[in-house]
Parts: structure tokens; sequence; C-alpha cells
């Protein structure tokens, strides 16, 4: 009980053969597997090996987690970094570019026939906004990333509003922190940079960054409040316990602590919907969403009378007509 037993890679683990009823020829790699997932000290081993990768070799050999400078951590795929160097073949082809273009117009006019107002809205990763803290030994060939294309391919060709922070969150960047160091997400600031966009472009106002009550939270604060994600890379490393991955900054801001909503209901991780008491604007808005929706939960619960969270793993179409809501934002 005194060891690590916790499943950083969120997998399920392999259950013992039982040697009589499994096939001999399949008894022996199942055992492994099993063998491997208990293996005696696994966590402790592994956090050892990734703790000598980084602090002897400054380097992690990992095929998930990229390490940058000054301690940040980013996501390590083929397909993030081919796109952060700026590689053509990683970029939207003609004809992915045209069918993004006709499924979008689809989806709109749809929405259109039903009065529901269509937002189309795309997070910038970390990388393209803290790019110095990626590693040196990744050189770009162009800056403009093939996010940048798509969204430049859509405005030009669909009339559909499309909210897309990354000048924002430029802008700010150095101000303010708005990405965690050993996450992969933006944290309270950068969500709320996200939000203010989204409500600029409904022609809503809300206070600029600069003009919002924000405090800064220590390690112990923040369990006290709503902080999601904060360390989901250095989790991956199975380091995320560890004192070192544990000093990023927190926050929250002041104006939106008392929740002046009501949660409706709360299936599971994936679905929500809140009522406000005190709201911006009286319309209803759903928002098909993936993770980079979490922390801005505070601030769209508030500014609707009402909202709903669809993921966008288990979004119907069933869910617009139950919901009918004013807008819907994917």
């Amino acid at each position: 009980i005194n060891f690590d037993h916790t499943n950083y890679e969120n997998s399920t683990l392999a259950s013992k053969p039982i040697f009589m009823s499994t096939n001999i020829h399949e008894y022996p790699k199942k055992y492994e597997e099993y063998f491997n997932d208990y293996l005696p000290f696994r966590n402790e081993l592994v956090k050892l090996k990734n703790l000598n990768d980084i602090f002897v070799f400054k380097n992690i050999i990992s095929d998930r987690v990229l390490l940058g400078k000054n301690k940040w951590l980013f996501t390590k795929n083929v397909n993030s970094i081919g796109k952060y160097m700026g590689i053509e073949r990683y970029y939207f082809t003609k004809e992915e570019l045209e069918v993004a273009k006709n499924n979008l117009i689809h989806f709109r006019d749809e929405l259109k026939k039903k009065n529901i107002d269509f937002i189309l809205m795309v997070c910038p990763d970390k990388q393209f906004i803290y790019s110095e803290y990626m590693p040196d030994y990744i050189k770009r060939k162009s800056i403009k990333s093939g996010t940048d294309i798509f969204v430049e391919y859509i405005k030009n060709n669909i009339d559909i509003k499309v909210v897309y922070p990354k000048e924002e969150l430029l802008k700010y960047k150095d101000k303010y922190q708005l990405y965690y160091k050993y996450d992969n997400h933006w944290n309270n600031l950068g969500a709320y940079i996200g939000y203010s966009e989204l409500m600029k472009s409904l022609n809503i106002y809300v206070d600029n960054i600069n003009n919002v009550n924000i405090k800064s939270l220590s390690a112990n604060e923040r369990f006290n409040f709503d902080i999601y994600h904060y360390n989901d890379m250095a989790n991956m490393l199975s380091l995320s316990k560890i004192k070192y991955y544990n000093d990023d900054k927190a926050y929250i801001i002041s104006n939106y602590i008392t929740k002046n909503y009501d949660t409706n209901y709360y299936i599971s991780w994936d679905n929500f919907s809140f009522n406000s008491k005190s709201y911006k604007s009286k319309d209803n808005i759903m928002i098909i969403r993936d993770s980079y929706a979490m922390n801005m939960y505070d601030y769209i619960a508030t500014g609707f009378k009402q909202s709903e969270f669809i993921y966008i793993d288990t979004f119907k179409n069933k869910n617009i007509t139950e919901y009918n809501p004013d807008y819907s934002s994917f």
C-alpha cells in the first residue's frame, strides 16, 4: 500500500490468464501482458527512468511527450510535430478543405432551418502560442500552420462566424501565462480570452482580460476550485504527483468565483447543462465540445441563460432538436 499503483496510462489493465481456459499458444503472450501491467515497483521504475532522462540527458524518450525549454512539456506525435514544423504533407489537401467546407455549409444550413445561429470555434494548440519553449532542434519551415490555412480558407469561402483567438492569445501571452506548462490545454486565462472572442462574435460585450480580477492560486489552493487539467503531460510520464511538476501557475478570475448558475444535470464527464441566474444573454447556447471547452464552463454558463455542453464523440443530431438552442458552437 505504500507504493504508487496509479494507472497513469488510463488503460485497462490486463487480467491474469487462467492456464486451463486459455489457448496454450496465447497463454505466454497474455501472461506477459499481465506481468507487465503488474510488475512490482512498475510506476517507481518508470518515474526513475523518466527523471534520469530529464535531469541527466536533458531529454525524454517518449512517443507522447516532448521536453521543451524551462520545463515546458508538449504533445509529441508525428502529426503535431509535422504541423508545427510547417511540413506541407501535414497541411490539409485541397480535397480535404473542400469536404470540410461542404460539411460546414450543410451543418449551417440545417441549423438555419431551425433558426439556430452557427459558430465555428477553433482553439490553437500550445506549441503555436508558446513556440519559444519548443526545443531548438525542431526547426520550422513555416510559422503558418495548417490550422491557419484551414481557418483562412473557411473564412474566405463560407459565410459563417469563425472564432479563432490565436491573435488575441499571442497579444497577451507574455503579460499572462495562458497555457499550462505541464498540460496540453490553456488555463483559465487563455480560456477567458477564447470566451471573450466567442462573445465578441455574437456582439455581446464582456470585460477585456485587462479589466478582470485575476487571482493566482498556490498549488494547495487550486484544489479548492474547479481547476480543469493542470499537468496531463506530466501524468503521461508518471510524474504528475511529484513536486517538480506541481509548481505551475493556476489562476481564477474572481468575477466568476461566485457561481451564478445551477447545474441542471451532470450525466458524465462528457455532457453538462447549466441554467444561469444572472446572465449577459437571454439566449441558449449549445457547445459541441472537446476538452478545451472545460475551462470555459464558468464563463459560458454565466454568460447565457441556458448552456449545454455535449462532447463531440457523443453528439447526436437529436441533441439539437431536444435542446433547440439559439446558438450552436462547434
